[in-house]
């Protein structure tokens, strides 16, 4: 049998020059001769096993860890190679969902040459990656009676990498001018544009409050002239009729009188602020004033009326 022989082919590659030996005839008046050849010697086929990737939730990126343990597949002699410790698998997508993943891993020298061998990436199954989760939370806002609103203010907890959320939808009761003075849930929904994609997230709607407060209302009594050292008249208590907000209610207004102080000389306003519970209106936030001049020396006391 004729063998290509030489003592340093025994690594993966080619080789030239090689002399054909094992030739030979016992046949008198021949004479032998062989050309050297050219031999290649193939990497030798190497599988690893044993690895997958990793269910997690999103993150905004296609990297993914591999877990398991390796073995490699297919060394020769009991010889020994050394597997890259570092290798992550790449994603097809970094979004939400089943994604597909592939490989890159890496070998290097044992006790054999890693030249010698031609690794084939392994073939893993899907990831499963979950969806973030994301808290949308509708801002506080305030208006006074009578008056519209449009909640559209929001804040978010848990976007990944700087994502952003263009809008959110945003109703209450309370939004109409007709609401009373009261406490009223912003209820927000449909999280859209933005840099983010909804289906990465599992999305936690959070309600706001809007604050209806009562609608001011300016009462003006009449204007006093009094002496100083006079005990201040106070407000008044009134009893009359005021067409409220665009004239469509009329109510009346029933009030107490304000605690009374002595006030030196001079001239001002006396403001007073009726709480709506002291009386029946909710909706309105009334405040009563009176002009009040105190003279520089005693004399009668003069109401304007």
């Amino acid at each position: 049998t004729a063998i290509y022989s030489n003592s340093t082919m025994i690594n993966a590659g080619s080789y030239v020059n090689v002399p054909l030996t094992g030739l030979y005839s016992d046949q008198q008046g021949y004479l032998i001769s062989t050309a050297t050849g050219t031999v290649t010697i193939n990497p030798a086929a190497l599988t690893v096993t044993g690895l997958s990737g990793t269910n997690r939730t999103y993150n905004g990126s296609t990297v993914n860890a591999l877990a398991g343990t390796a073995t490699l597949n297919g060394l020769v002699n009991g010889e020994t190679l050394t597997l890259d410790s570092t290798a992550t698998g790449t994603l097809a997508s970094a979004n939400a969902g089943s994604q597909g993943i592939t490989t890159a891993v890496r070998i290097a020298d044992g006790t054999g040459l890693a030249s010698n061998y031609s690794l084939t990436q392994p073939n893993l199954a899907n990831v499963a990656i979950a969806q973030a989760p994301l808290s949308v939370i509708a801002s506080a806002t305030s208006k006074a009676y009578g008056q519209t609103a449009t909640p559209s203010a929001f804040t978010s907890i848990g976007l990944i990498m700087s994502e952003t959320i263009g809008s959110v939808n945003e109703i209450s009761p309370g939004s109409v001018s007709t609401a009373n003075a009261g406490r009223y849930a912003i209820t927000p929904s449909g999280a859209t544009g933005g840099s983010f994609n909804a289906a990465n997230y599992a999305i936690n709607y959070v309600d706001g409050t809007l604050t209806v407060t009562p609608a001011p209302v300016i009462v003006t009594q009449p204007a006093l002239i009094q002496p100083p050292g006079t005990p201040s008249p106070g407000i008044q208590a009134a009893d009359g009729r005021r067409e409220f907000i665009e004239g469509a209610r009329n109510v009346l207004i029933a009030l107490k009188s304000a605690p009374t102080v002595e006030l030196p000389k001079g001239e001002r306003n006396i403001v007073d602020t009726i709480p709506p519970n002291l009386w029946p209106v909710s909706d309105y936030l009334l405040t009563i004033s009176r002009d009040l001049t105190v003279l520089p020396s005693a004399n009668k006391l003069i109401n304007s009326n």
